[in-house]
């Protein structure tokens, strides 16, 4: 017994006749045969050219390979149409969760069918709560969607599944188990079977997000082993056809050093050989025409000549410093170092590391100007530019009171930081901070401070933005029960963004334009300046949980341990994924100069110990 197709379908896993073609066309390892038969009536090819706009991503027509049918009567032709049939329809019916941004711009973003078709899941309820589902694989996704009719006879399709991107789209082995599927026949029928339900085989093929596969792995049923053999060839083909794709990436990365950077062994057998120690920060800085590398590892901070041979070379014993930032355009860089926030002559910095004029490290201590004040213990402090000045933004904990402070740098002689106002409260556990045009936004795990006025002390003043999709469970209660419609959220019992909420934090905070988009780690909220959702779909979730973030230009770098998220900021938008296990981010400052440096496993030596390989992403 076969699975019932659902109504106004085409067959059960039709193929449409462009198979995934279209993905590699362009590819010169994967040439499309263009051969054409003449026949009395005319010319026929036995490849169809369908018009771009129907299947095609390019410029040019789209050249797609006649395949079989699982319904051998109908036409090449008859499936093409099918299947831009089944394309419009879904376009049509396509129900998006409301208030979230979706994958795709149904009206602007082409979208390609390769395969498609009836598919069961057991997997999403547990037990025997088997549904029937529908499967669709793009030139950009897999999706599952749910078709139901309306008792108004409209149809829907909602999303079963998160859409899986191809990039991260990954495929078991196939292997040859059948399984029986208990039939839903209904009362009735059930007591004169003698309650036995009617059983059909189904035969399974297992998906999963290669980012996720704990959470994103879905066991699908296919109605015979033809269609089974069928959807799991289509996905190894599709899946190589996106390895082999000769894109130009936006980014790529480049190695600044694999080899000076290790960790200890387990059993130290030499006190001859040095190690850094695990790399934890690093910048990148610009001085007298020549840019520097300065990282900052467990055993002290070291710098080298970025265009140079040599090693790099320890300026500082500083333990385990977490942040560096270096600022040229004063000749200061600053270290937080063991919960103090310090500042050193950079040019000094630089002449110990070139081993210049005999300057050593005891002359940068001799140089160390603390900036925090005493008994204050700093928590982090970022650097950045607003209205062609410049300021250091800290938060530091004295006893249990938490507060941010603002410093100026002033050009006098020598070089002065002025303390701008008052402490300012910011509660919880402020951890990042993001200069915009004309204010300051201090993040914690769950709201934003906004300090406002920086340019001028007199007026400014550090207010808490009251986010509504991240408060307090009583005011999504309220939410719940009163504000659902305002905030797009729907009539659902649970809506999506509250799953995503629990266990996820804040990581910072990006401006576009008049609104802010929050960095979750599990996804992004778009909300204006009083902390409501700025758009009527105002949040995407990530492709994986994020544990770091950096923002260049219009474009958002997510770190997870397997892949760094490339989305635009403006969208939200997935427009690269860059596998790359272990990266870790190590600098993504607010100040210009800065570049984006993150630290990988370069090797694991057989002692125990690792080295690292450091790559700047450009």
């Amino acid at each position: 017994m076969a699975l019932p197709v659902p109504q106004h379908s085409p067959p059960v896993a039709q193929q449409t006749p462009n198979t995934f073609t279209a993905l590699v066309s362009h590819s010169p390892a994967v040439p499309a045969p263009q051969t054409h038969v003449t026949t009395p009536s005319g010319p026929t090819p036995s490849s169809l050219q369908v018009p771009p706009q129907i299947y095609g991503t390019a410029s040019a027509p789209v050249t797609m390979p006649i395949q079989s049918s699982s319904n051998p009567s109908m036409s090449s032709l008859a499936r093409v149409m099918a299947a831009e049939e089944t394309r419009r329809e879904i376009l049509a019916a396509w129900t998006e969760v409301e208030g979230e941004i979706p994958v795709l711009d149904k009206d602007r973003d082409p979208w390609t069918l390769i395969f498609y078709g009836t598919l069961a899941s057991n997997s999403l309820g547990g037990g025997n709560s088997w549904q029937d589902g529908f499967g669709v694989l793009s030139d950009s996704h897999f999706f599952l969607f749910k078709k139901e009719t309306t008792p108004t006879g409209t149809i829907k399709y909602t999303h079963m599944i998160n859409p899986i991107p191809l990039k991260c789209l990954r495929v078991e082995p196939r292997n040859d188990d059948a399984l029986d599927r208990k039939m839903d026949v209904g009362l009735f029928n059930r007591i004169g079977s003698c309650f036995r339900s009617p059983t059909e085989k189904v035969y399974p093929f297992t998906i999963y997000h290669s980012a996720a596969r704990m959470t994103r792995q879905h066991t699908l049923y296919a109605s015979s082993s033809t269609e089974r053999n069928r959807w799991h060839r289509e996905l190894v083909d599709v899946i190589k056809a996106q390895q082999i794709r000769h894109e130009k990436e936006l980014y790529t990365s480049r190695v600044l050093d694999e080899s000076s950077f290790r960790t200890p062994p387990r059993f130290q057998t030499s006190q001859e050989t040095h190690f850094t120690g695990q790399v934890l920060c690093a910048v990148e800085f610009l001085y007298q025409e020549r840019h520097y590398l300065a990282v900052g590892c467990t055993n002290g901070i070291y710098v080298r000549d970025r265009k140079g041979r040599s090693s790099p070379f320890r300026v500082l014993e500083s333990d385990t410093p977490t942040s560096i930032v270096a600022v040229p355009e004063f000749h200061k860089f600053l270290v937080l170092c063991e919960s103090n926030l310090l500042s050193y002559p950079l040019d000094l910095l630089v002449r110990v590391s070139q081993a210049q004029g005999g300057a050593t490290s005891k002359d940068l201590y001799d140089e160390e100007e603390n900036l925090n004040e005493a008994r204050e213990d700093v928590l982090f402090f970022k650097a950045g530019h607003i209205a062609n000045r410049t300021f250091i933004v800290y938060a530091a904990k004295n006893g249990t009171k938490v507060t941010s402070q603002v410093l100026e740098l002033l050009v006098q002689n020598p070089v002065k930081y002025e303390r701008l106002g008052s402490p300012m409260p910011t509660p919880g556990d402020p951890h990042d901070a993001t200069f915009f045009s004309d204010k300051v936004a201090i993040c914690t795990s769950d709201t934003l401070y906004i300090v406002e006025d920086i340019v001028d002390p007199t007026k400014m003043a550090c207010r808490k933005l009251v986010l509504e999709v991240t408060a307090s469970k009583n005011l999504f209660s309220r939410m719940l029960q009163g504000l659902k419609s305002g905030l797009g959220l729907g009539k659902s019992d649970i809506p999506k963004i509250l799953e995503l909420i629990k266990g996820s934090t804040i990581l910072g905070s990006v401006r576009c334009g008049n609104d802010t988009l929050i960095v979750y780690g599990a996804f992004g909220c778009f909300v204006d300046d009083h902390g409501k959702p700025a758009r009527s779909t105002f949040y995407v979730p990530w492709e994986a949980t994020a544990t770091a973030y950096a923002h260049r230009d219009d474009h958002l770098f997510l770190f997870s341990p397997s892949f760094i998220e490339l989305r635009r900021v403006q969208t939200g938008k997935l427009v690269q994924i860059m596998e790359m296990n272990d990266m870790q981010l190590l600098q993504s400052g607010s100040l210009a100069s800065n570049m984006i440096i993150a630290a990988m496993p370069a090797r694991f030596d057989g002692d125990g110990g690792r080295t690292e390989r450091l790559v700047e992403l450009v």
